[in-house]
């Protein structure tokens, strides 16, 4: 009898071929790269929608800003509301003068000499209380019974200025006007029919035939039309000649953020001379208008540099390095025309980032109490006396 032939094996289960160790890296690779697009974008989604959340705060109760034909706009007289930010909750008043404060200020008084304060928004004090603005924190400490008053009007550029100053302010008979130039966008909005950021018309000069030409006066009323934006008045309208982290800095907050702590932004002087340059003439040509008011009408001139918060805790991205050039030029500008300055812009750029409180609201912008407390003494200390 033959012997049993061994039965043959059962087949073995098919099995899954293990990824090589190559394609393993890879598709661990694939599966980061998906996973940090998906965080990219949750987050580029949740800082856009952060910054419409902030936008959409600031809430100004209405009444306070009046159409005018000769200056675009100004104060309403014997107004009083809150304005309402994510950075801040602020009262302001303004007297029957039209200008910010509870009450108008003493006229032709010999014994209290009067320095009328002229500016933008930053000297009229967004996101502060009457009581906390530098210009009520100089007049409660002056000396001598002095008087500051405050005749500035958000968003106004020193053309609007230089005809407040005209038709209203030497009318007071100040003995001194202190000219707060803010270089954030003063000498960006003199050569414009409306504000870069406020969308409203306002009268401007143009140097003609040898002197300043008055234009769009009377003030159509508003709205004006859209205007361009901070980046395309700096570096030109065409975005394809526009530094490539410029272009990435407008389509991404992420990077925006990123930009703004590296700093290092090319703002060669090439650029400074072909877009800017022309504004700092026009600047020039409104400050020598200015000092020949004054001192027609014997009245002291005194201008004061004011910048940003990026120019005091971010100078080298494309916002602090315009503004700085701007500051030179501005304070080169009064030195020709031998218009005393103080210095503000640079104190606070050398200093802001060791403050013990943040001297700018971090949004907004402007400068918070203890900014103007700041900016407050150091005028004290260092305007003419």
């Amino acid at each position: 009898m033959d012997p049993a032939l061994p039965s043959a094996p059962e087949p073995a289960a098919p099995v899954s071929p293990a990824l090589s160790g190559g394609k393993l890296w890879l598709f661990r690779l694939v599966s980061l790269a998906c996973a940090a697009a998906a965080g990219f974008v949750a987050l580029e989604w949740f800082l856009q929608s952060r910054q419409t959340r902030i936008g959409r705060s600031d809430a100004l109760e209405p009444g306070l800003i009046q159409y005018d034909a000769n200056l675009g706009w100004r104060l309403q007289s014997n107004w009083r509301g809150e304005h309402r930010h994510g950075d801040f909750l602020a009262r302001y008043s303004t007297h029957r003068l039209g200008f910010r404060g509870d009450t108008a200020f003493p006229q032709r008084d010999p014994a209290r000499p009067l320095t009328a304060v002229v500016g933008d928004s930053f000297t009229f004090g967004f996101g502060v209380n009457d009581d906390a603005t530098f210009v009520h924190l100089l007049d409660a400490a002056a000396p001598g019974g002095a008087t500051f008053a405050n005749f500035a009007v958000p968003g106004f550029s020193t053309d609007q200025e230089a005809l407040l100053i005209e038709r209203e302010v030497t009318q007071i008979q100040p003995r001194r006007i202190l000219l707060v130039v803010y270089v954030g966008n003063d000498l960006l909005d003199n050569p414009r029919p409306s504000p870069l950021q406020v969308r409203s018309p306002k009268p401007y000069f143009e140097w003609q035939d040898d002197k300043l030409q008055l234009r769009n006066s009377p003030v159509p009323p508003p709205p004006a039309p859209p205007a361009e934006s901070l980046a395309s008045a700096i570096l030109g309208p065409d975005r394809a000649t526009w530094p490539w982290r410029v272009r990435l800095e407008q389509q991404s907050e992420i990077f925006r953020v990123l930009s703004q702590s590296a700093g290092g932004h090319d703002f060669s002087a090439d650029v400074a001379s072909r877009r800017l340059q022309p504004t700092v003439v026009l600047f020039g040509r409104l400050l020598e208008r200015i000092r020949r008011t004054t001192e027609q009408r014997h009245i002291e001139l005194v201008v004061a540099v004011l910048a940003g918060r990026s120019h005091a805790l971010h100078p080298r991205t494309l916002s602090g390095r315009y503004q700085e050039y701007f500051r030179t030029e501005v304070l080169r500008l009064a030195k020709e025309e031998e218009i005393p300055t103080v210095d503000i812009a640079d104190h606070l750029r050398r200093n802001a980032a060791d403050a013990k409180e943040p001297w700018f609201y971090l949004n907004d912008g402007h400068l918070t109490p203890a900014g103007h407390k700041v900016v407050a003494e150091f005028l004290a200390r260092n305007l003419p006396r």
